[in-house]
């Protein structure tokens, strides 16, 4: 399998797409901007287009329980309305989480970061966001340093995003900066 190394200036809409749909499982390539942009833009129409679907059937269904004489059975039927979209949108969903995460981890390391860098920012964004569920669903009140942990990260992975390439790579010998940025290229 080749490894995607989008070269910044150079990726049109159709290259970003194709190299989105090759690289479906590639964590080591790089991805600049352009290319991780085009296929975000893509993917958050194409995500519209059931939200636009739902509004439409949820209003349909609203209008037809106002004028109805047995609510039970219109509300059987827009169930039903809702239930093979909802199917076919989990499946798309499931196949496009590993390829959007692939195009992630591809374009943080163009941007400078290393791919277990970003696996232990991960962990620790997802951890947090457990951990934070958890205590909210006990009533414990939760605690404001893992909701801010959760945003901070989130924030660092969309800066790096938008940052060009090789924006946060390092010159430093220190092992700890190391294990999360790649050294410059001379």
């Amino acid at each position: 399998m080749e490894k995607i190394n989008e070269v910044p200036g150079q990726v049109s809409f159709g290259r970003a797409l194709k190299d989105f749909f090759i690289g479906y499982i590639d964590f080591k390539g790089r991805t600049t901007r352009a290319g991780y942009w085009w296929v975000t833009l893509i993917l958050m129409i194409i995500s519209f287009v059931p939200i636009i679907f739902f509004v439409y059937v949820a209003i349909g269904s609203a209008m037809s329980i106002s004028g109805s004489a047995n609510e039970t059975d219109v509300l059987a039927s827009t169930f039903e309305s809702f239930i093979i979209p909802l199917f076919i949108m989990a499946i798309i969903g499931l196949s496009l989480f590993l390829p959007s995460l692939a195009m992630a981890v591809r374009r943080y390391r163009d941007a400078g970061l290393r791919g277990r860098g970003f696996l232990v920012l991960w962990g620790i964004s997802i951890a947090s966001s457990y951990t934070e569920i958890i205590s909210t669903l006990q009533q414990s009140g939760g605690s404001a340093i893992f909701t801010f942990l959760t945003y901070a990260i989130g924030l660092l992975f969309f800066i790096l995003t938008v940052l060009p390439t090789n924006a946060v790579t390092t010159k430093s010998d220190n092992g700890f900066i190391l294990f999360f940025l790649r050294a410059k290229e001379e």
